[in-house]
């Protein structure tokens, strides 16, 4: 895991407060101390290919507009014959 160790943790933290049960998120994370498991890399990678699958990814930043699917800002709304005939001239 190396330098993403840092966000895989966080990833699996993410997954285990998304539990909707905060008792059982420490009582997990209790047991995970107390048997070492968490400390074993094999968990680690079994826990974080979980968590990947069930945490929602990061935000996607959008760009300008679409030239086919909308208007730039001060372009008004396009007439009745260009909405439904874009093609033609």
């Amino acid at each position: 895991m190396g330098p993403k160790l840092d966000s895989v943790l966080d990833t699996i933290s993410k997954a285990i407060n998304g539990l909707g049960d905060a008792k059982l998120a420490t009582d997990f994370r209790s047991a995970m101390d107390y048997t070492g498991a968490g400390n074993n890399p094999v968990v680690i990678k079994a826990l974080w290919k979980l968590a990947a699958q069930v945490t929602e990814g990061s935000h996607v930043a959008g760009l300008n507009p679409a030239a086919a699917g909308q208007q730039r800002p001060g372009a008004g709304p396009p007439t009745t014959a260009k909405a439904l005939y874009p093609n033609l001239p």
